[in-house]
């Protein structure tokens, strides 16, 4: 069978074979096997193949390297028109986004009605949706933290528009809120930003002083960091994770443990990263862990999204090697819920067929586990 030659009526059960798994644990040779849209098994190949699975149809992967679908968490689509909605959403399936969380933004009216208007965007999507609240500081309370989360949203982002706001006494009285509710905060410092501000730079290592501590009793804040720069590393203080948004192409953050994911540009055609098949191992591990699993974390919906694991969404890339070099986000197959959606996403998946990810109970596992 070709390299994305499966169709949908396959995708009740059938065996990924000869390719290289990775996930944000490691890589490992090994066979896939999907069935109703869900990975079933994972087989090392040194555990041997059992009959069941060889008797299934199977994708020939020799050679390729299968990864999670990319997490998109920086979908603002709820306030396009259709046709640039499909155009962008179809250009991101390409690049490999199998999920998109979208921000629903309480300044555009109502956060009922705000919410109300992604869940419309949404069944325009073929990709399955969650959401996440996008509020500006002056804004944040315990009350509307309160309503994010009986609508099921699990990721908060807060503008900060003043490098003084970080050392707001409310943020205590937030984080707390956050955490009573299962929410992530992510604060999205707005120019000018903590680099540039000796103001933002203390509160931020004040912050850090009092996790290390253990004085705080919440989630570290993430923040999230404007990427212009791809050559300067991120100086936050020790303790403070960070979200990167990727810029151009080539950024230098593999490795560098302060990054926790990375969210991809506003427009697709900026998202460019290629790999050498050199150390590709180890580089598409951080890669899945950047841009899959800490997104689907952040927004609660690990490990159904973000893993390849018994039981999680068969969302998965597959990459071959071309002149010796990977593209991160010009995968040679695309898969969504086991289906290939190949370079017509629209015609394999069509409008509608996406999922609203349901609310989820609230728990802490999430906050309290590290990304």
């Amino acid at each position: 069978m070709g390299q994305t030659g499966l169709g949908r009526e396959m995708a009740s059960g059938y065996v990924v074979r000869g390719g290289t798994v990775v996930t944000a644990r490691g890589a490992m040779q090994a066979d896939l096997w999907v069935r109703g849209g869900k990975v079933e098994r994972v087989v090392p190949f040194c555990e041997g193949t059992a009959p069941v699975i060889r008797e299934r149809p199977t994708l020939d992967a020799e050679g390729a390297w299968i990864t999670p679908g990319w997490v998109l968490t920086s979908g603002h689509f709820a306030a396009e028109g259709a046709p640039s909605y499909r155009e962008r959403l179809g250009a991101w399936i390409r690049r490999g986004v199998t999920t998109v969380v979208e921000g629903v933004d309480p300044g555009w009216g109502p956060l009922a009605d705000a919410i109300d208007r992604g869940r419309a965007a949404h069944f325009n999507s073929c990709l399955d949706y969650a959401f996440k609240l996008d509020i500006a500081f002056e804004a944040a309370n315990r009350f509307l933290f309160r309503y994010a989360s009986g609508q099921g949203l699990r990721l908060v982002e807060v503008r900060v528009g003043d490098p003084k706001h970080l050392g707001h006494s409310r943020w205590g009285e937030l984080f707390v809120a956050a955490q009573n509710h299962g929410l992530r905060l992510v604060l999205r410092p707005e120019a000018p930003h903590p680099v540039d501000s000796p103001d933002g730079r203390r509160w931020l290592s004040r912050w850090a002083a009092r996790v290390a501590e253990g004085v705080s009793g919440v989630a570290p804040p993430v923040v999230a960091w404007p990427f212009g720069r791809p050559d300067r590393p991120v100086p936050l203080p020790d303790g403070v994770p960070a979200v990167c948004t990727l810029t151009g192409k080539g950024e230098k953050v593999l490795g560098d443990p302060s990054v926790v994911a990375l969210l991809l540009p506003e427009e697709p055609e900026q998202a460019e990263w290629e790999l050498p098949v050199e150390g590709a191992d180890t580089a598409l591990v951080e890669a899945v862990r950047l841009l899959s699993t800490n997104p689907a974390k952040l927004a609660g919906l690990y490990p159904q999204k973000g893993s390849l694991a018994p039981g999680s969404d068969a969302d998965f890339l597959l990459f071959w090697p071309h002149d010796r070099r990977l593209s991160l986000f010009q995968p040679d197959a695309v898969f969504v819920r086991g289906v290939s959606v190949g370079h017509h996403p629209f015609r394999a998946l069509s409008p509608g067929s996406g999922r609203l990810l349901a609310a989820r109970p609230t728990h802490l596992y999430v906050l309290s586990a590290p990304l």
